[in-house]
């Protein structure tokens, strides 16, 4: 994108409130086939995700937000995913822990799609075929040495160093 080409289309549709099953933050867009898709949501419900309409990227009418992932054990606390395409398997990442009140577990578990449907809209199953939606996950980072509560991850493929997973965390100093 060049400097000043940013042009603000409005809302997309997708929002919440107290009370919803879900929360709609921690919004990433993907690509699927001839459309788009969102996925978004942390701690009420944890990951949902709805396809967008055309170029403008607003919630396609008719069509319910989709539950993606979910913890059914403990406070629920997925959030921050991405979704990352490639060889036309659509991946799903993760953070799941507790930011900022740090746990003593530092889960960071991901999961991925298993033959995935054009839309990218699942199921997306872990390393044993669990679906994420139920509890699956398949750890890709966690807290080592001196990394604690990596997350808010994401994925892209370089020319150089070819496919990068990036993420926060906070330095422990004292390893």
């Amino acid at each position: 994108m060049e400097v000043s080409t940013w042009t603000d289309h409005g809302a997309t549709g997708v929002s919440s409130k107290n009370g919803d099953t879900f929360n709609a933050i921690d919004a990433n867009v993907v690509r699927a086939g001839n459309g788009w898709v969102m996925n978004f949501g942390s701690f009420w419900g944890d990951i949902h995700q709805v396809p967008l309409t055309g170029d403008d990227l607003k919630q396609a009418p008719g069509i319910p937000y989709k539950q993606i992932a979910f913890q059914p054990a403990g406070t629920q606390e997925q959030e921050g995913s991405h979704i990352y395409e490639r060889q036309g398997m659509f991946y799903l990442f993760w953070s799941e822990g507790i930011c900022c009140v740090f746990d003593k577990t530092k889960p960071a578990p991901g999961g991925r799609v298993q033959d995935p449907p054009r839309t990218s809209r699942g199921p997306y199953v872990d390393r044993e075929a669990k679906s994420c939606a139920a509890g699956g996950g398949t750890n890709v980072v966690e807290g080592h040495g001196f990394v604690y509560g990596p997350g808010g991850q994401g994925v892209f493929s370089g020319r150089t160093h070819g496919t990068v997973l990036y993420y926060h965390y906070v330095w422990l100093e004292d390893t």
